[in-house]
């Protein structure tokens, strides 16, 4: 027959008496643990939660599929919005520099100064029906901060509408200063970037990006053969 304790329990410890809330026995100052029941209703709340996340992502992701009746694609209706009086658009006129055109981008100042051609020298050619380009350029950092610049990425070139990348030969012929490497704040540099066009090249179209993380910010130059 079972003892009536009412709001007392016995320490599982040291079989005290003690009392039914207590979480340490007075007697023995062992913890008594955490009441079975407490546990239980935390298992059942951990339960309801993960099932109403469950249910919640699958409606989610039932709101993104096409609906099927009977196999039958369902369009998704799209909602009707009324007409208003249409706004005139205007697209951007996209601007070109030429030759000592400058072009502000970000804090970089760049201008097209000047171009040579050759054939190379005694170790050094271009190949059959074609010539070195070299195209000047000046580089005016305007802001209070140094700008790094590598130009081999920075410069995207068509030749004729055919693209072409810089001529790594062409530099190292023509004893050009290039025109990588750090612009310190407040000042300029001058240099040149080299190609291996067409001896009845025309035109070149040059795409300059100087930071390579926002290729929004970029300008187009356009060189025309004299």
């Amino acid at each position: 027959m079972k003892n009536d304790l009412g709001n007392k329990k016995i320490c599982k410890y040291c079989k005290s008496e003690i009392s039914k809330t207590a979480q340490v026995c007075p007697i023995c100052s062992k913890k008594q643990g955490i009441p079975s029941a407490v546990i239980a209703v935390g298992i059942i709340l951990l339960f309801v939660g993960v099932w109403s996340v469950i249910i919640w992502l699958s409606i989610s992701q039932q709101k993104d599929k096409e609906l099927y009746v009977d196999d039958i694609k369902v369009p998704t209706p799209v909602p009707v919005i009324p007409k208003t009086e249409a706004t005139p658009t205007v697209e951007a006129e996209e601007i070109v520099c030429e030759m000592d055109e400058t072009a502000l981008i970000g804090e970089l100042e760049a201008t097209m100064t000047g171009y040579e051609e050759n054939t190379g020298d005694d170790w050094n050619k271009p190949g059959d029906g074609k010539r070195y380009l070299y195209i000047e350029f000046t580089f005016s950092n305007t802001s209070k901060n140094d700008i790094s610049v590598t130009t081999i990425m920075s410069f995207k070139a068509s030749v004729d509408g055919k693209s072409t990348g810089q001529s790594v030969r062409a530099m190292m012929s023509g004893g050009y200063e290039n025109l990588d490497g750090t612009i310190k704040a407040g000042e300029e540099k001058t240099g040149f970037i080299a190609y291996e066009v067409p001896e009845n090249w025309e035109e070149v179209e040059l795409t300059f990006t100087p930071d390579l993380l926002n290729r929004n910010s970029s300008a187009k130059f356009k060189l025309v053969k004299e």
